[in-house]
């Protein structure tokens, strides 16, 4: 086909064709001064003025048989190929969009992660926490929250120095909040060590048919210490060495704040002296489970030269620090 397509293109009739180079159709055409477009399929046609059988040089037709011949090889080539990565795309798609779908059903539950029972889901973290093993814990966590759960277990020990592990627990509890044992839905935990605990709530995945972690809160350190390490900073009378209190994303914002009220209230030459801090909420945010209820705040009260400060806190659990998010600047 290919070879006949060519052989049109040179035809010796006594007439004047014209040859489309994109798909080798072959038409007469009136005049061989001009270029004329493809009615097939659109592309360029190079014209062959074809009079007598003598006039044609018969390297040149060879030469011309050989050219088109090889175009056309090519671009057949070339279609077959994109056909072919059309129909492998295809099929990826069919089966990626399967395969989810099973997921999603549940036919790919594997019986790694998490137990499907939740006494046994209970009695992993319990053994984990035991062995002091952060990533065991994590790998009983929803994989969406695992990240955050184990950077705060880590900045929790490294906060209260559990290098030798956690410590050992005085008590837990767990219970079912939502659903049956044999429709499960939610539940929550809770493991106590000392004057803190961490309270998790957990999850049935009904498409993978187990448990997860998919909460936590683990009582927040004292904000004392930080309080009182906020007075000495204020002290300086410089906002730059208040930039440890602040969360880094808004430490910029805070340091201006209390760079323009020192400025306008007349005491940014020396910030008056802070005293007596009265602390409110603080209790209340490490009462067991605290944080599953919402946000945990603090306030701070101070003596502020002759008038009051107030400096708001905020305890971000997932890096286990307190940040100040507000103040009540003395007038």
């Amino acid at each position: 086909m290919r070879a006949r397509r060519a052989e049109e293109c040179v035809m010796t009739a006594v007439e004047i064709r014209g040859c489309c180079e994109e798909c080798g159709k072959v038409y007469k055409v009136p005049s061989a001064d001009r270029t004329y477009d493809c009615k097939a399929c659109g592309g360029s046609g190079t014209v062959f003025v074809e009079a007598e059988q003598e006039d044609f040089d018969e390297e040149e037709l060879d030469s011309e048989r050989e050219r088109l011949s090889t175009r056309f090889e090519r671009r057949e080539r070339g279609r077959g190929n994109s056909k072919l990565m059309w129909m492998l795309f295809g099929a990826v798609i069919a089966l990626g969009l399967g395969a989810l779908g099973m997921h999603k059903a549940g036919v790919f539950a594997s019986d790694d992660g998490p137990p499907v029972d939740l006494d046994e889901l209970a009695a992993a973290v319990i053994e984990d926490w035991g062995a002091g093993d952060v990533r065991a814990l994590g790998e009983l966590y929803h994989p969406e929250g695992r990240g955050k759960f184990e950077r705060m277990l880590k900045k929790a020990g490294e906060a209260n120095g559990w290098s030798a592990g956690f410590p050992a627990l005085a008590k837990q509890e767990s219970e079912l909040t939502e659903g049956t044992v044999e429709d499960p839905g939610r539940a929550r935990m809770l493991l106590i060590f000392g004057e803190d605990a961490l309270g998790l709530s957990m999850q049935f995945d009904q498409g993978r048919k187990r448990w997860y972690v998919t909460g936590h809160f683990l009582t927040p350190p004292r904000v004392s210490p930080q309080v009182e390490a906020f007075s000495e900073a204020w002290s300086q009378s410089d906002p730059e060495a208040l930039t440890p209190f602040f969360h880094p994303d808004s430490a910029e914002k805070f340091r201006a704040l209390v760079d323009r009220k020192a400025k306008q209230g007349g005491w940014a030459a020396s910030y008056p002296a802070l005293s007596g801090a009265r602390l409110d909420g603080e209790e209340a945010a490490r009462m067991p489970g605290a944080g599953l209820l919402g946000r945990i705040k603090v306030e701070a009260s101070f003596t502020a030269g002759e008038g009051t400060m107030a400096v708001r806190w905020r305890y971000a659990p997932d890096d286990y620090a307190w940040y100040v998010t507000g103040f009540d600047f003395p007038g």
